[in-house]
């Protein structure tokens, strides 16, 4: 940084300063904006940066936001300020020093595969945050997540994808209050049966994305799962649905709607989804004959996928 003098820096790409005082503020340094190397410009000539990360980062005293995502940084977290270090090699506890962030509004540590956490209740005290994402970060040890998730009340969207987590004790639940801002949740890849879907209704009413692809849902779920009407994106691949093609017709805000590689069987019939964009029902075991018009009267749907069924189409 020796080549920053007075407010030249401010002009770099990644950087913002202070209009007044000229300090830095934000410093936005991810893959794509590292180190240029000599030759025609292109994503290969562009280097991450890599190395320790230190506690010289706190020196940083005017920086309120800080984004290294997506370089190859090692080492634990610096216990200081926003950190936005989502694909890196960092290692360690999650320290419950980041509950001091109190402004803190996103946290973003996804793909840090050597990262774990005991307990998440220091999320607790982050009152502003909006943006949470843990995914592939180890958190089996962490037995009242539930808990620790419903007390963050600005909380919008939420990333636990592939986190090892454990199940949750349903009779937890109904102490829990609900919350009026999450809207985007993704809990992919982590072996959950139903008793998941208690909390999942419980967290918030105003739900519009949810995924659950890759865990252990039964086909009774469906059923409580309809209760979500302002959902416009549910995603239940690779899951334990078996049996009739389930109906989603309660759903009525849907846009998007994937069932890919479940064991679902028998005949196809759609219930009125006006909305829907987008259906996934591959590798399913759908058989019977399929009226062109059933497909025709989703005037909004652009992406339909029945392959790897024993559907045959009827045109009239």
């Amino acid at each position: 940084m020796a080549s920053c003098n007075g407010e030249d820096c401010c002009k770099w790409k990644g950087i913002s300063c202070n209009n007044l005082t000229a300090r830095v503020t934000r410093l936005v340094i991810q893959f794509s904006y590292s180190i240029p190397v000599p030759g025609p410009t292109s994503y290969e000539n562009f280097v991450a940066l890599g190395g320790k990360i230190d506690s010289s980062i706190c020196e940083l005293q005017h920086l309120t936001f800080l984004d290294l995502s997506y370089n190859n940084l090692q080492g634990e977290i610096p216990k200081c300020i926003e950190l936005k270090l989502a694909l890196n090699e960092l290692v360690g506890l999650v320290p419950h020093t980041l509950a001091n962030l109190s402004n803190l509004q996103t946290l973003d540590l996804l793909d840090n595969y050597n990262l774990f956490a005991n307990d998440l209740e220091w999320l607790s005290h982050l009152s502003n945050l909006r943006y949470l994402d843990l995914s592939n970060v180890s958190l089996s040890r962490v037995v009242d997540w539930p808990s620790s998730i419903s007390k963050i009340p600005s909380l919008m969207e939420l990333y636990l994808d592939h986190c090892m987590l454990p199940q949750v004790n349903p009779k937890s639940i109904t102490h829990l209050s609900s919350s009026t801002s999450l809207q985007i949740l993704s809990l992919q890849e982590n072996e959950l049966n139903s008793s998941i879907l208690s909390w999942v209704l419980n967290v918030s009413k105003v739900l519009k994305s949810l995924d659950l692809a890759s865990n252990n849902l039964p086909i009774q779920s469906s059923q409580i799962l309809c209760q979500l009407k302002d959902l416009e994106l549910l995603g239940l691949d690779q899951n334990s649905f078996s049996g009739p093609f389930l109906d989603f017709s309660r759903l009525s805000s849907l846009k998007s709607l994937t069932l890919q590689n479940n064991s679902i069987s028998g005949p196809l019939s759609f219930g009125h989804l006006p909305h829907l964009e987008f259906l996934d029902l591959s590798f399913n075991h759908l058989n019977g004959s399929l009226l062109i018009f059933e497909v025709t009267q989703f005037s909004s749907l652009k992406y339909l996928d029945l392959s790897h069924n024993q559907l045959s189409i009827v045109m009239l």
